[in-house]
């Protein structure tokens, strides 16, 4: 039996997934294991040469892959895709059994918001917040463009496809953003594509229209078809599809289809170990012990054990009891779920608190150094070093290498390294890469 859980209010909403924590797989660090034969883990794919999620390489070769509910294979991933994987509990030299994607969003561009030097910090699609930083990917799948995330401005609301972490409630961080078509008419020239829009229903009328976030969502005038469901009511989850979008309008739905028998997020099995890494959503409530990370509500016990790089676990309860809003939070917790779904944190560790004072380094790679694994090595630029480890993300922006990792890389190729001015290590002199961009061959 599947045990449900609470949607969350969004109390600090930010982009991109953070990375961190969990070693494994290939000298990354040596990930924690838990008690149980098997395990399920939620993040971001970070790299390939099978895959990299949350500091874990999982071997692919044996696993039941699902793009959208539908069987796939590796190749219908992409660095940046939140993906569920069940696995072993030891994720060095693990095999992964099954791995299961769904994207939040795909549909057309209504408005994009830059900073002061042009760079997107977000944008909203078909009515859902969905905010970007220097950790979310781009893929541009129209063929013959160039154009990246940053050009999204100059084009009339495109169609994209959004990977990233959402508790259904209109507000989405995107850890991967696809652009699909330059126009809707284009995207539509395909029959076999559709607008979709997934979220917890909210403001339903009783009869013909409901709410996603902002979005209302029209079911009546089509009539739409009930995919799973007799009707439909507040806080379910669903996806719904369409082929007509006009901005500020209510979306015309052609269907409307229960998602997950209509629980937002992962349902875990009484007792099942579970890993998730994400945003704070909800802050820590000091009278009941819980919190809220992506759309999973975890409850802090007497054996709950904080992990920082000093142990002082204080220093994360007041991070996530005040002032959540201030800045982007990171986390990674693994537990177990006790019989009402929730999810008991065994380690709860602190994986950027802030991800707005990140830094970045462009430049040509004067020295690389393998290390024990195919994406674990050593990158000087100039003066600056960085580690490479199986959490940081592998993009490559070429194209030449769809699955890309460290091993691709050459002295004398352009790229762009992402990092924490926390992570430096005078030891070594060196700081953690959180983001490889692959700029030219």
């Amino acid at each position: 039996m599947k045990n449900s859980k609470l949607a969350w209010g969004i109390l600090a909403l930010s982009a991109g997934l953070g990375l961190g924590a969990c070693g494994g797989g290939d000298g990354g660090g040596g990930g924690t294991a838990a008690t149980g034969a098997k395990s399920v883990t939620v993040g971001t794919i970070s790299a390939f040469g099978s895959i990299y999620v949350n500091g874990c390489k999982y071997e692919t070769d044996s696993a039941d892959i699902y793009v959208e509910g539908y069987i796939g294979s590796e190749d219908d991933l992409s660095v940046g895709d939140v993906v569920e994987v069940t696995g072993p509990t030891n994720c060095t030299n693990a095999t992964a059994t099954s791995i299961k994607f769904a994207d939040e969003l795909e549909g057309v561009v209504d408005s994009v918001t830059e900073d002061g030097t042009g760079t997107v910090t977000s944008m909203v699609v078909m009515m859902q917040n969905v905010t970007v930083n220097s950790l979310t990917t781009f893929e541009n799948d129209v063929v013959g463009s160039t154009l990246t995330l940053n050009d999204l401005d100059t084009l009339t609301n495109p169609v994209v496809e959004i990977s990233g972490l959402g508790i259904g409630s209109g507000d989405i961080a995107a850890t991967r953003i696809e652009l699909k078509a330059l126009t809707l008419a284009d995207y539509l020239s395909d029959p076999d594509n559709y607008i979709e829009v997934k979220g917890v229903v909210s403001s339903h009328d009783g009869t013909a229209q409901f709410n996603i976030g902002s979005l209302v969502v029209d079911y009546g005038s089509h009539p739409a078809i009930l995919d799973g469901m007799s009707q439909i009511s507040d806080d379910l989850y669903v996806e719904v599809k369409a082929t007509t979008y006009t901005s500020g309008q209510p979306l015309v739905a052609i269907e409307v289809e229960l998602e997950d028998d209509g629980v937002i997020g992962y349902q875990g099995d009484h007792d099942e170990d579970f890993e998730i890494k994400g945003m704070l959503t909800a802050a820590y409530d000091s009278n009941t012990g819980i919190f809220g990370i992506n759309d999973q509500k975890v409850l802090v016990t007497n054996d709950t054990d904080f992990q920082d790089e000093d142990d002082h676990s204080d220093l994360i309860i007041n991070l996530i009891s005040n002032n959540p809003s201030v800045g982007m939070i990171y986390l990674e917790v693994e537990g177990h779920f006790n019989a009402d779904g929730v999810l008991l944190a065994k380690e709860v560790e602190l994986v950027d608190e802030d991800v707005n004072d990140d830094s970045e380094v462009t430049g040509t790679i004067d020295t690389l150094s393998p290390g024990a694994g195919p994406n674990i090595g050593t990158i000087v630029i100039g003066t600056n070093t960085f580690q490479v480890t199986n959490n940081t993300i592998m993009e490559d922006e070429t194209y030449s290498e769809a699955r890309f990792n460290f091993t691709h890389l050459s002295t004398g190729q352009t790229v762009e390294v992402y990092y924490d001015p926390a992570t430096f290590d005078a030891a070594t002199g060196s700081y953690v890469a959180i983001k490889v961009e692959r700029k030219s061959l």
